[in-house]
């Protein structure tokens, strides 16, 4: 019996070790421009669910850096990552092209996400967070999984071809936006309800923000219409 009960203990650990069997090795690493922390520039492990650690060789990690550095580049699918609290930025292109990520957190520490972070990656639903007033150009462009995006309030602005080329199906505006730039929502093929609260006077578009959204219903056309949108659709 404690054979079998010490067999099963070491099976289970075999089993659920990969899940999280990662070390600050897994991460390569330079330092933030003013010294005080680290910058993720590489991930070397081959394990799925990533977790990026709070400290790396004694400096607390403060950057992803942009050119993703977490890439599934001849290594494991990446399908999940947790930053900890402490991460203040997420620079340009840093998770973009990763197909299968379909979970990640954004800790209230984060001050910046640059360009196109997560384009192209597998998202179906994803939050917005309030602290992030700005939602930067081509965010989640190309994502073609992405089903509903739910921002928050306090968001005030979407910048150019930030969720172009999507799989959303519907949209809620929060009562704080104030503009929606060029090709914002352009080419959802399929969009079709957008609401905006009755609250929301004007919004400052930009040029084709719903441009060729086939499938967007005629309710939804009025009340775009009623807050300044005069392009196509």
């Amino acid at each position: 019996m404690i054979r079998k009960t010490l067999f099963a203990v070491i099976f289970m650990s075999i089993l659920f070790a990969p899940l999280w069997a990662q070390t600050q090795a897994n991460f390569n690493v330079t330092l933030t421009e003013d010294g005080q922390g680290v910058i993720i520039t590489r991930y070397t492990g081959t394990v799925s669910a990533v977790r990026i650690p709070a400290v790396i060789q004694g400096m607390p990690v403060r950057e992803i850096g942009d050119g993703t550095p977490i890439t599934p580049l001849g290594g494991p699918r990446i399908n999940s990552i947790v930053m900890p609290e402490g991460v203040t930025r997420i620079n340009a292109n840093a998770f973009s092209g990763i197909v299968t990520l379909t979970a990640i957190n954004m800790p209230d520490s984060l001050t910046y996400i640059g360009e196109q972070a997560f384009s192209n990656t597998g998202f179906t639903a994803i939050t917005w967070p309030a602290h992030l007033p700005t939602i930067n150009r081509g965010m989640f462009s190309g994502s073609r999984n992405l089903r509903t995006i739910l921002i928050s309030e306090g968001v005030t602005v979407i910048e150019s071809f930030a969720f172009q080329n999507t799989g959303l199906t519907t949209l809620t505006l929060p009562s704080s936006i104030r503009e929606i730039q060029n090709n914002a929502f352009a080419d959802c093929a399929a969009l079709a309800s957008i609401t905006i609260p009755a609250t929301v006077e004007r919004i400052n578009f930009g040029e084709a923000v719903f441009a060729n959204n086939p499938r967007l219903i005629l309710g939804a056309q009025a009340a775009l219409r009623r807050v300044g949108y005069s392009g196509g659709f």
